[in-house]
């Protein structure tokens, strides 16, 4: 009976894979965006409650550090991901989100142990939470059960919608809302199922390797330039559109744009299409933001910038899943290595849009960050 009352919810999970996808894997996205967008100014925002201005980057240096011990334990290993690895990332983002809503109701201190536990688990969690779910939404692209080009911006969107609703509420209602929704994208990748095929060999090309090296080159271009431009944004008057609502825009506008690169009947490559548009847009919104006086074109610079990045982003897991299909090699080595370089980065644009400020030259700093 048990069997027979769960099978119409499996069912169910395996007649929409791309509504399924679009909606796990953009909660892990609308988690992950606040605590980002926070640790770009230092500042406590969204899920940081009591942890100060160090929590977004010990979440951030948690995500890294995740992704690289990720790709170092996988990159020889050839053994399928199961549930166990899921039930851990899961558990350790809920059990984060328990230690923030108990420190929330005044039953821990807020000092340096607690920002490092709830950080800690947290960044790991939803990093290798991240991993799972591209690694099942590769797989169901590989099954040619939805298209990886889609169910990527689609999810971010969904991301963004999360993201706004974290920005919106607060306390208890933010905590709990958090909960419940770690909760929901974790229940389709709880099945006792792999994640991903064994890879037999690993078969690096030449072109393989220059298109991996050409992803993460201008992540890390980006990653750099958003958190030095998010750190001089949030410290410039910003009452028609706050930083929160800028990032949030930026991620809408991003998706839109992949989402309608993917409904082309053109079977080109995003790389080939994006990155030598997005360098030229990025560097005349950093030159220009300096000089903008109007408000408005200052938040219309900057969230070019922004956008830059979410676009930058998703073409990076769009295509090094694509790599990891060709090379066979374990999407787990391929996406971990670039999503930690690129956080490690984001980290080091915030530093110095700080250094930049404390200047006091903002033209300068600025011109630096374009060159």
């Amino acid at each position: 009976m048990a069997e027979q009352s769960a099978m119409p919810q499996e069912g169910w999970i395996e007649r929409h894979p791309l509504l399924v996808s679009t909606l796990g894997y953009g909660i892990v996205c609308g988690l992950t965006f606040p605590l980002m967008i926070s640790s770009t100014f230092l500042k406590e925002m969204s899920l940081s409650h009591g942890a100060g201005n160090s929590f977004g980057t010990l979440f951030f240096l948690a995500y890294a550090i995740t992704m690289i011990a990720t790709a170092a334990t996988h990159l020889f290993r050839r053994k399928r991901i199961h549930r166990r690895r899921m039930v851990s990332a899961f558990g350790a983002v809920f059990l984060g989100n328990v230690v923030m809503l108990v420190r929330y109701l005044g039953h821990l201190s807020g000092e340096w142990p607690y920002a490092v536990l709830a950080a800690g688990l947290i960044g790991y969690g939803l990093a290798t939470a991240e991993l799972g779910w591209m690694a099942r939404i590769a797989t169901l692209r590989d099954e040619g059960r939805l298209a990886l080009e889609r169910a990527v911006p689609l999810a971010f969107a969904c991301g963004a919608g999360v993201a706004a609703v974290i920005f919106l509420v607060t306390g208890t209602i933010e905590l709990s809302f958090a909960l419940a929704i770690t909760a929901l994208s974790s229940l389709p990748l709880m099945r006792n199922q792999p994640l991903e095929a064994i890879g037999r060999r690993i078969s690096f090309s030449k072109t393989g390797a220059f298109d991996f090296v050409k992803a993460i080159s201008y992540l890390a271009v980006f990653s750099f330039v958003f958190g030095a431009v998010s750190q001089v944004a949030t410290n410039a008057e910003a009452d028609l559109l706050p930083i929160e609502a800028q990032a949030v825009l930026g991620i809408v506008v991003a998706a839109a744009i992949m989402f309608a690169g993917s409904l082309r009947t053109s079977k080109r490559q995003p790389a080939s299409d994006l990155y030598d548009l997005l360098f030229p847009v990025v560097a005349v919104a950093l030159i220009a933001l300096p000089f903008i006086t109007s408000q408005a074109l200052h938040i219309a610079a900057a969230v070019l910038v922004f956008v830059a990045y979410y676009l930058s982003s998703m073409n990076l897991r769009i295509i090094l899943c694509q790599l990891a299909t060709r090379d066979n090699v374990s999407m787990w080595v391929y996406l971990s290595v670039a999503l930690g370089v690129g956080s490690l980065l984001i980290l080091g644009g915030v530093a110095f849009g700080a250094a930049v400020l404390t200047e006091e030259n903002l033209i300068a700093g600025l011109a630096l960050v374009s060159l």
